[in-house]
């Protein structure tokens, strides 16, 4: 259930409340928004290693396609950074600097 909780809200972008629900239709089961949230904060943590491996990879590729995009996040502007090989993909968020 933990996976599919953070697949839904991670990698398909469902908002928490929508995922609850969503798993309580699909399975029967209730989920609240916050238990959500800290499944990600776990899955965050779990994979850290492996997003610091993949990151000093792309450092050391010779070629490396780089992106970013703007998108908001709480009504405030963040950035997208993606780099990426052929085998490789690094994301990362920030918030957008004013000045």
């Amino acid at each position: 259930m933990r996976a599919l909780g953070v697949q839904l809200t991670q990698g398909q972008m469902l908002p928490y409340a929508r995922t609850a629900e969503l798993i309580g239709e699909m399975t029967g089961l209730s989920v609240s928004p916050a238990t959500l949230l800290a499944w990600g904060g776990e899955a965050r943590l779990a994979l850290q290693g492996t997003a610091d491996l993949i990151a000093r990879q792309l450092h050391h590729a010779p070629v490396l396609c780089a992106d970013e995009s703007g998108l908001r996040v709480d009504g405030k502007l963040h950035w997208m950074h993606v780099a990426a090989t052929a085998e490789l993909t690094w994301y990362g968020m920030q918030a957008r600097c004013t000045r």
